[in-house]
């Protein structure tokens, strides 16, 4: 039995969620016998009880390794535990990470940036291009969210939208949107200071429109008739047409996939999250909004116009939605 050890950033959810869909789909008809021993925060396991459960189910073949912090902290709490792992797996994924590469030159790395693209410390900017500069290792991207530091430093492999649900796309325009700002900490903050505003927003849009709210926050708009707690389900985003939202990879991927257009916010100096928002642009399937409130504003405007969302649905024709089918097949190519 190969084993491949899968080392996943705890930041947010959207890197989790995309290895245990990869990972489910590699155990699916496998041409050969493998076990994935991810290394992640357990307690985010609970947000994916489904897919956990598929994979608990998998006869032994993917096992879970704790490892609670995050950033530079999360290199240290995986050596001092799991460094003999590290060395002896048959197979290294990392998904976004460099820092494996230190210590064995074959890993290959998942996501679609690299920290360096995001950190503001310059000497750790310089270690990690020396590390990917030496190692040139393969990387699998989102082609369309791929920043410059993945195309230039890595052996770089683009693939399409992540169908994390079945693409269905309805024509007719839906009178239903979603509200929501991910799970790490500075857009929850950045979130949390539009709390009020976006009070008065709820006010002034019509309401006869569903809102579905990221749930945490829906004690803060109980009063509100029309506001109902998102569940992040297929059901929940066959029924939205629009998304206000901080343009994270993993929730652009399920509002494309059902067609909705997005409307993006994001706080000050976060490159991804910016970059991702331009890229949604350049593809005519999004807008920058800049703060919840206006990104809310937006998204109800559009959900009355039939004629924006002829033209939103001509540009979501041109996009490949097939991405962890890609990845699968090209992390077949490596282990087997």
């Amino acid at each position: 039995m190969k084993t491949v050890a899968v080392i996943v950033c705890n930041n947010g959810l959207g890197h989790l969620k995309r290895v245990l869909h990869l990972v489910k789909r590699l155990h699916h008809r496998p041409s050969a016998e493998i076990r994935t021993d991810i290394y992640v925060d357990s307690d985010k396991l609970g947000r994916f009880p489904s897919l956990t459960r598929a994979l608990f189910r998998s006869g032994g073949n993917t096992r879970f390794f704790d490892v609670h912090t995050d950033g530079p902290s999360f290199e240290r709490e995986f050596l001092s535990k799991y460094r003999k792992s590290l060395m002896t797996a048959d197979y290294v994924w990392s998904d976004n990470f460099v820092f494996p590469l230190k210590y064995r030159p074959d890993v290959f790395l998942t996501g679609s940036f690299l920290w360096l693209d995001v950190s503001s410390e310059k000497a750790d900017v310089q270690r990690e291009k020396e590390i990917l500069l030496k190692n040139r290792p393969v990387m699998i991207a989102n082609k369309y969210f791929a920043t410059p530091g993945v195309k230039n430093l890595t052996k770089y492999i683009g693939v399409g939208i992540y169908e994390y649900f079945r693409p269905q796309v309805s024509p007719q325009i839906s009178s239903a949107l979603l509200l929501s700002c991910g799970q790490s900490r500075p857009a929850r903050l950045f979130f949390e200071r539009s709390l009020e505003r976006l009070q008065h927003g709820l006010e002034r849009i019509p309401s006869d429109l569903e809102v579905f709210l990221e749930p945490d926050y829906y004690p803060y708009f109980r009063s509100f008739k029309n506001v109902k707690k998102a569940r992040y389900t297929e059901r929940m985003f066959n029924r939205i047409s629009a998304a206000a939202v901080r343009p994270g990879i993993g929730t652009i991927c399920d509002v494309l996939l059902k067609g909705g257009r997005i409307f993006a916010f994001f706080e000050d100096g976060n490159f991804e999250v910016r970059y991702n928002a331009g890229v949604l642009e350049e593809l005519g399937v999004g807008e920058t909004c800049g703060t919840a409130d206006a990104a809310l504003a937006a998204a109800a405007r559009y959900l009355g116009h039939e004629e924006r969302r002829i033209k939103h649905l001509s540009h979501l024709a041109k996009i490949d939605f097939r991405g962890l089918e890609e990845t699968t097949a090209k992390i077949r190519e490596i282990i087997y």
